[in-house]
């Protein structure tokens, strides 16, 4: 529920996740890892299809997100009201820069934008095509996540609030439709 939410001392940082100025890296050079300890956790011919599809289907830009689950609950974050889309709640998530690899890019957004490290990758759970604010088509995958932490390691750098929800709470929330069907996919 919208009463749930945590605020917590901000920094503003400039972009958001789904808009940057950073030059994108074209989706068919994408590498998926460097680390293969963690590719190991994650069916990877199943990833390079994806982004093969990704070509095929035009898409400009790779975004990532995390499924960060505790006690049955995931993490949700509420945008600013003053960014693109203010006010909606979403997965920890954001674009693959030019030179970086996908799950490298996952690992980054986590720390970025709620301070928690991922511990563990458990494989991609679901993804969703949407334009964004620059008209660009984009293709989130969102994975299952691991990290280590306590209420308090949670720091939020380009959001407003953040909130633990489990599926009932999560119909209360202001989700896309296409989070809230992963976040179903993820609980089901």
């Amino acid at each position: 529920m919208l009463s749930d939410f945590s605020a917590r001392n901000r920094t503003v940082k400039e972009g958001c996740a789904f808009i940057g100025t950073t030059p994108k890296v074209p989706v068919a050079e994408m590498k998926i890892d460097e680390d293969q300890s963690a590719v190991a956790q994650l069916q990877t011919g199943d990833l390079t299809a994806t982004l093969d599809a990704a070509v095929r289907d035009g898409i400009e830009k790779i975004v990532v997100g995390a499924i960060i689950s505790r006690d049955g609950k995931v993490l949700v974050l509420r945008r600013r009201q003053d960014d693109f889309l203010g006010g909606l709640d979403e997965l920890p998530s954001g674009h693959v820069e030019h030179g970086e690899s996908v799950l490298a890019a996952l690992r980054r957004e986590v720390k970025e934008e709620t301070g928690l490290e991922i511990t563990r990758i458990n494989g991609l759970v679901g993804q969703f095509d949407y334009l964004t604010g620059s008209g660009k088509k984009a293709r989130q995958l969102n994975f299952a996540t691991e990290v280590s932490c306590s209420e308090s390691d949670i720091t939020l750098t380009e959001h407003s609030a953040y909130s633990w929800t489990g599926p009932k709470e999560a119909q209360a929330l202001n989700l896309s439709e296409n989070v809230s069907q992963v976040l179903a996919l993820y609980w089901s």
